[in-house]
């Protein structure tokens, strides 16, 4: 992984060129999809308003649970193979239909193409009359960014919100992005400094990244969804979800921080292969558990 090489190094090689950012994609994938798919689930291959995704159907799920997941990567790497081995074990758990999305990526894509990808998604859902009382939203890093905006905007726009929502490692802050990192080695937090002003500023583009729809921890999210924040204890953005905790628990929504120790960065992801993962995943399950209409 990038983050082995030496800080300097690291920094030269996150950059806008297409065998910098194919690299990053592969090795990306590698780590999150060693995992590999649990037996008894389904992969669907679709389109959906010109947007790839694939469902994830386990063999006992439920025909009206819904679990709709935006992968995490910085906006700029991650995919639906580098998470399905998480996703379809979170939807084997909740006995729910799960949806992956392969929204636009930057920097070929900055804002607002992949926020226009899930809002288009979220709204074909409804208008094939998924209950929303019985769909969850979910999503890690930029995952859980995009997750909120989509949220934000349909709000503004007057539909319904969904049951619940999981925010693993959430990234809601693109302003701040020269924060007090927590690593000792200096090697590791030059990378991520680095890492997280490419992601921003490949994101962001020509707009302000302290819009609201860009760093949602800056909006208000009154009326949003109860929502379960996991998260590292000392993670390069532990701020971002404990920020966030604060200004939802403002707006009066029903929000939990469920954080566990370490450094490690969406520690979720890594099922099969941490047992303090397998344990989140448990959480996260009982959570959205709770929150669906019981069929």
């Amino acid at each position: 992984m990038l983050q082995s090489l030496p800080g300097w190094l690291a920094s030269l090689l996150i950059n806008r060129s297409s065998w910098s950012i194919a690299l990053q994609r592969r090795l990306y994938e590698r780590s999150f999809a060693a995992a590999g798919m649990p037996a008894a689930v389904t992969l669907e291959k679709t389109s959906i308003e010109g947007v790839a995704a694939q469902w994830v159907i386990p063999a006992d799920s439920s025909s009206d649970r819904f679990i709709f997941y935006l992968h995490g990567g910085g906006f700029v790497v991650g995919s639906s193979r580098s998470h399905l081995p998480y996703f379809a074990r979170l939807c084997a758990a909740t006995h729910a239909r799960g949806l992956i999305l392969d929204y636009r990526r930057a920097p070929e894509h900055s804002f607002p193409a992949a926020l226009h990808d899930s809002i288009a998604v979220f709204r074909w859902m409804f208008e094939r009359h998924v209950n929303p009382s019985n769909l969850v939203m979910a999503g890690d890093g930029a995952g859980a960014n995009l997750l909120l905006s989509t949220l934000l905007t349909l709000r503004k726009e007057g539909h319904p919100q969904p049951a619940a929502s999981l925010l693993i490692s959430p990234w809601v802050d693109l302003v701040n992005v020269d924060r007090k990192l927590r690593f000792e080695g200096r090697d590791q937090r030059n990378f991520e400094q680095a890492r997280l002003s490419f992601f921003s500023k490949s994101y962001a583009g020509v707009f302000d990244p302290s819009d609201p729809l860009i760093s949602p921890v800056r909006a208000d999210l009154a009326g949003l969804p109860p929502m379960l924040i996991q998260c590292g204890e000392q993670e390069v953005l532990a701020d971002d979800a404990r920020q966030l905790l604060e200004r939802a628990r403002a707006g009066d929504v029903e929000a939990y921080l469920d954080q566990y120790e370490g450094t490690r960065q969406s520690l979720p992801l890594m099922v099969t292969r941490d047992a303090g993962a397998d344990i989140l995943l448990q959480h996260a399950a009982r959570f959205i558990n709770s929150h669906f209409v019981i069929t």
